[in-house]
């Protein structure tokens, strides 16, 4: 319950001790309803205060009774508040506007809705690359894992539109729905779709007939955790070599030294409308090209020296981490 809720039941509670003291001095005692009021406020709040008019033995219980009511209600009020300040509700309604204003500060981040088992490999996977992210998710013992783990979080149901644009989604890149439930993560589709077209979004689903659904609902991609474990699983059986080795290169690990990785042509690079051999990318950087997705989403993996690039092309490259960053400021230079 939030603090606002707890206001209002306090004020509730007196407002009917009140309101029913005024209405027993006004039956009991016959006198006028500011009286009445004034009798019944002086009564609960036990200010001390001389009675309006001489009180009748029957007013005296009642006025008894209304005591006892107004002590009981301020105690009751005093429990609920120092309840709220000593058990850390106070600090996580700080905490919360925290991590808001941490969510505000964010643009070209991703936000993963469900925190689960997957939500816990992407989550990492996004730490390790350095990027920013956004947790959001209706479980609190979701949030508290999260929270544990040093990540942003928004508790709150993924689904709905407020929740996104909390989680600054117009300013966002990409988006993983990502629950153990398929109809949570289709409205979570729906919704972001809905709020910024150019989301890159990925959604987990269990039911083998629902990618179809996804696609259709404004998911760019679908990942099936069965399929692809079985897929991996097969991998390792057949060919263990050659999938450890392209492990390497997507995450980057020591083993190989190198990395496989993806870059945009920018519309004011230098290298645009250039063929391969022209641009001196294996020659200045030790970088190589081995596939392009071009911008009308073909992909080509038959390159030659004579291939153009583009803005908006993606390069697959492989190299170093070095090479790679070398390869990064030569794309972005202009003209």
């Amino acid at each position: 319950m939030t603090l606002q809720s707890k206001i209002i039941r306090l004020l509730l509670v007196f407002f009917s001790i009140i309101s029913g003291g005024t209405l027993g001095y006004r039956f009991i005692e016959g006198w006028s309803i500011f009286d009445s009021f004034y009798m019944a406020v002086i009564t609960v709040t036990t200010v001390g205060f001389s009675e309006v008019q001489p009180l009748s033995p029957n007013g005296r219980i009642f006025t008894t009774i209304l005591i006892l009511l107004g002590v009981g209600g301020i105690t009751y009020s005093l429990g609920v508040l120092t309840n709220y300040f000593v058990t850390g509700e106070l600090r996580g309604f700080l905490g919360e506007r925290k991590m808001k204003k941490m969510i505000d500060s964010m643009k070209n981040h991703y936000i993963v809705c469900g925190y689960g088992r997957m939500g816990y490999e992407i989550c990492q996977q996004l730490r390790e690359e350095g990027m920013d992210f956004v947790v959001a998710d209706t479980k609190d013992s979701s949030i508290t894992a999260a929270s544990e783990a040093g990540y942003v979080f928004y508790h709150g149901d993924p689904g709905l539109d407020e929740t996104l644009k909390i989680c600054g989604i117009d300013r966002a890149v990409g988006l993983a729905a990502v629950s153990d439930d398929d109809a949570n993560n289709l409205m979570v589709v729906i919704s972001a779709r809905g709020i910024n077209p150019k989301l890159t979004i990925v959604a987990r689903v269990s039911s083998l007939d629902a990618p179809d659904k996804f696609l259709r609902a404004g998911a760019d991609s679908v990942v099936l955790p069965y399929r692809a474990g079985g897929r991996k699983a097969s991998q390792l059986l057949i060919r263990p070599q050659l999938h450890n080795f392209f492990e390497d290169l997507l995450h980057e690990r020591k083993t190989s030294g190198l990395s496989l990785e993806s870059m945009t042509i920018p519309t004011t690079s230098k290298l645009s409308g250039l063929k391969l051999e022209e641009t001196g990318i294996r020659k200045e950087t030790g970088t190589h090209v081995i596939g392009i997705i071009r911008k009308s989403g073909i992909t080509e993996t038959d390159l030659s020296p004579e291939t153009r690039i583009f803005s908006g092309d993606l390069l697959i490259v492989l190299g170093k981490a070095e090479q790679l960053q070398e390869l990064e400021k030569i794309l972005n230079s202009g003209q």
